[in-house]
């Protein structure tokens, strides 16, 4: 149906990838109602094909309950990584001398979990490896030769006598932990085209420590990647630290209950502004609307 077809004279195509879409409209290969790159299978197009692996292998998103699952093989991989990640840990005085990778035995690992055990050693075939995840990160499991291993990152502290003791990541402090989950991230900013979305970036992590490592990150000439990430803390709302346009706020709208971004550039304050305070006083928006706590009734009178 000729009709029903979208003609747009090529003077007044805008981008490459608005003709693009026309295009396929016209040949009824694109529905209203269908997802641009989902079609990347279907379509073979090159510029399709293209956005589609950037935002699958060149964005990676940290969630606050995430765990980098690929500590064992990094730490074993690269020299470089390991460095950065113990003077991190012994910068921010976490009582971590070194992470090292600690050797057990398959059996005792995995005691008398037989079917899960069949179930790896199946995985692993001939002379692999296979990473398994875990709450506290993952282990790495390899079979050499005939024999079956288990490696795992333990954390060592020093003791009285100045000798190291082994600890698990699971008894370090929600802070260590979450630094650990943080730390691929900020070294992948240092050495990879990625982009590192990190939800609630605070969790945890004491605002002191948190704002020098944002800073320290952000004042780096040496970045290849980029950090985006959301907080609630306010110590962040530094103009020393962020552009006017780097800082963004998200509000929820009452009327559609749905959350609006905007940017502090919107507001064009001045730049010896305390930001932070002229925030917490709701000049920006962004700040949660609180019932008087006078009218709550936290007695009942029947209790």
């Amino acid at each position: 149906n000729n009709k029903s077809k979208v003609k747009i004279a090529p003077k007044y195509y805008k981008t490459q990838k608005q003709k693009l879409l026309i295009e396929l409209m016209e040949d009824n290969l694109l529905k209203t109602s269908d997802l641009f790159l989902g079609k990347d299978e279907e379509l073979k197009i090159d510029i399709i094909t293209k956005v589609r692996n950037s935002l699958m292998h060149d964005i990676v998103i940290i969630h606050p309950g995430s765990k980098y699952q690929m500590l064992v093989p990094t730490l074993m991989q690269s020299d470089d990584f390991k460095v950065f990640a113990n003077e991190l840990l012994k910068t921010f005085d976490t009582g971590v001398t070194d992470l090292a990778v600690e050797n057990i035995a398959f059996d005792k690992y995995f005691g008398d979990e037989d079917d899960l055990k069949n179930e790896i050693i199946e995985a692993i075939g001939e002379e692999g490896s296979v990473v398994l995840n875990t709450e506290s990160g993952g282990v790495l499991v390899s079979k050499v030769d005939d024999n079956y291993s288990v490696k795992k990152v333990v954390a060592n502290h020093l003791n009285k006598l100045g000798s190291k003791i082994a600890f698990d990541l699971m008894d370090e402090s929600d802070g260590t932990q979450r630094l650990l989950d943080i730390i691929p991230a900020l070294n992948g900013i240092l050495n990879e085209n990625i982009t590192f979305i990190i939800d609630e970036i605070d969790q945890s992590l004491h605002p002191s420590l948190l704002k020098a490592l944002i800073k320290k990150t952000m004042s780096s000439k040496e970045n290849q990647g980029q950090l985006i990430f959301s907080t609630h803390e306010s110590n962040l709302l530094d103009l020393d630290i962020f552009r006017q346009d780097e800082i963004w706020f998200a509000e929820k709208n009452k009327n559609t209950q749905c959350t609006e971004l905007y940017s502090l550039s919107e507001f064009k304050p001045r730049y010896d502004l305390d930001i932070r305070k002229g925030y917490l006083k709701g000049r920006f928006g962004g700040i949660p609307f609180l019932a008087s706590l006078d009218e709550l009734n936290w007695i009942s009178e029947n209790a």
